[in-house]
């Protein structure tokens, strides 16, 4: 994470105009307030909403800083800024900019205020009701994920809006990742391969994909041998920031060995796991067990 913040902060100074930048470093900043001390938290969220205003000043249209900063508003304490009524005019001024976002904020709003409330049929008018493509591509990728999470999943209603997500931004892995969920519990293997190599064409540089049909190969335990060749393939290059780590990926190839009975393989990927993150908990009590096993 240090190196992702240095290169965000790096961006930001080259070229303090571009919004993006600026939302990037708000978002690395965001996440490591959620894994800080408290003490560290203060400095961090403020670090957070001054970005996301930032963002925002200079790009009024950008939809995921205010979602993001309407969240904050709520959540935050006075003392740091938490606002109810600058949470409830912001949603009026997104309302205004995109209606599709408007039924968005409103799902997150009942979120927020741990409110119980049918947020599918708000994430599905948020899809149909989209006009900009980033709130398109947002709020159809949020629907995907809500069917994905229904018990059971819904990889019906899932795998078309996946599509659309890719005609959308070809060159966005998240239509891809999904695709690769949906296909993968399915052992639909020739159209997951296709789809991975696709992946790979438009997203070089992002194998997130393929650390997702690993996962759900694993889950469903359908082909221990393919999760692990995805594993490898995805530790053969350095992961994009929203990723999981290295770390993470040697911790479930680990898994997967042990699975195949491969236990000194196993032992040696969870080794490096720990090795790669020193506090990653679960990671440390796999490699006691296996170890205890051999």
């Amino acid at each position: 994470m240090d190196k992702a913040l240095q290169l965000a902060e790096t961006a930001v100074r080259l070229k303090p105009d571009v919004a993006q930048y600026h939302w990037q470093l708000a978002q690395i900043v965001g996440n490591m307030a959620e894994k800080a001390t408290l003490f560290r938290q203060l400095g961090l969220a403020r670090r957070f909403r001054q970005e996301a205003e930032t963002t925002i000043k200079l790009d009024p249209k950008h939809i995921e800083a205010r979602l993001a900063t309407i969240a904050y508003f709520i959540k935050a304490p006075g003392i740091l800024g938490g606002d109810r009524k600058k949470a409830d005019d912001m949603v009026e001024e997104i309302a205004r900019i995109d209606p599709g976002a408007s039924y968005l904020v409103r799902a997150q709003v009942l979120r927020d205020t741990d409110t119980k409330g049918g947020f599918g049929p708000l994430y599905q008018q948020a899809a149909a009701a989209a006009k900009m493509p980033a709130v398109k591509i947002d709020a159809t990728t949020t629907l995907v994920n809500w069917y994905l999470g229904q018990k059971p999943p819904r990889y019906d209603a899932a795998e078309p809006l996946a599509h659309t997500l890719i005609s959308l931004d070809p060159h966005r892995l998240v239509g891809y990742r999904m695709l690769a969920t949906v296909y993968t519990a399915a052992a639909r293997w020739p159209e997951l391969d296709a789809m991975l190599a696709d992946a790979e064409k438009a997203v070089p540089d992002d194998l997130g994909a393929h650390y997702a049909a690993a996962r759900t190969t694993i889950a469903d335990g359908n082909d221990f041998s393919r999760a692990e060749r995805l594993f490898r393939r995805y530790l053969g290059q350095e992961p994009e920031v929203h990723e999981p780590t290295l770390a993470q990926a040697h911790w479930r190839l680990g898994n997967v060995l042990e699975k195949e009975g491969r236990r000194a393989d196993a032992v040696a990927e969870l080794e490096q796991a720990v090795k790669l993150k020193p506090d990653f908990e679960e990671a440390k009590k796999d490699l006691a067990r296996v170890r205890a096993s051999r």
